[in-house]
């Protein structure tokens, strides 16, 4: 898991309602051939997504530092600033949060899974 892959969590949480609501509101199934199309590709596009989705937050459920699984729920999850962040977990320097993450990703790059259950 790297760092670019978990700052997509929120935009594909967004996308997921998306495509669901073009499946919602689609066309109902029909013998119209690009219609059948076109819902097989958004059901597959949707279950790529969930997939993505799922599997990032079961790579932030499986880091067993709470104060590390905490500080990554809050920014790629939550999406909120470092400095919010060093305020909620009681530092108030928002190179703490930061630089916590940077050295779990350093460590995590190196042995895949120092940090992780």
């Amino acid at each position: 898991m790297t760092k670019d892959t978990l700052k997509q969590y929120r935009c594909l949480c967004r996308e997921i309602s998306v495509l669901q609501s073009e499946l919602k509101f689609a066309d109902p199934p029909s013998s119209s051939l690009p219609s059948d199309t076109q819902r097989r590709l958004l059901d597959h596009q949707l279950l790529r997504a969930n997939q993505l989705r799922d599997s990032i937050e079961t790579f932030i459920d499986s880091v067993p530092d709470s104060e590390i699984r905490l500080i990554l729920r809050l920014r790629f999850l939550k999406g909120l600033t470092w400095q919010r962040i060093a305020f909620l977990i009681h530092h108030y320097d928002e190179q703490y949060p930061r630089k916590k993450i940077d050295k779990f990703f350093r460590l995590y790059e190196n042995n895949r899974s120092p940090l992780l259950k």
